[in-house]
């Protein structure tokens, strides 16, 4: 990923909020034991892991444009016709169907890296756990 790329993670774990430039090639974290930095790392590397392997995941992307062919063809025809409005509906299109496909294997990856998802909220906090990634291209 070109530009800015941040990850925030909340009320996950023992983390109560972190921030991270995941654009950069090499992230330092120190801290108290048991403050959230393995559990930070691992969130770090299943992103990046999946993120890298999107390309692969091209059959999985087209199904999913499939399912959602029909608006996929509208949008088409609407941009082939140079409606302005048209572009940013498809951009948009792109962003949720990028979303959706990271968001479903993260989940799987989580399951399977740290069992239940019910131990990952912060003790602290009522609030569910939340991963936030934003670069200027999503």
């Amino acid at each position: 990923m070109r530009g800015k790329v941040k990850l925030y993670i909340k009320n996950f774990g023992p983390i109560k909020e972190v921030e991270f430039n995941i654009q950069k090639s090499f992230i330092g974290i120190f801290g108290k034991n048991n403050s959230g930095k393995s559990y930070s790392i691992s969130v770090i590397y299943l992103l990046i892991k999946h993120i890298n392997n999107l390309d692969n995941d091209l059959e999985h992307i087209i199904a999913k444009l499939r399912k959602k062919n029909g608006i996929y063809r509208s949008l088409k025809n609407d941009y082939q016709k140079k409606n302005n409005n048209t572009k940013i509906l498809m951009e948009q299109f792109f962003k949720d169907a990028f979303s959706e496909i990271l968001t479903e294997k993260l989940t799987n990856s989580f399951f399977a890296t740290f069992n239940d998802l019910n131990n990952l909220k912060n003790k602290s906090s009522k609030e569910q756990p939340e991963i936030i990634l934003k670069t200027n291209h999503l």
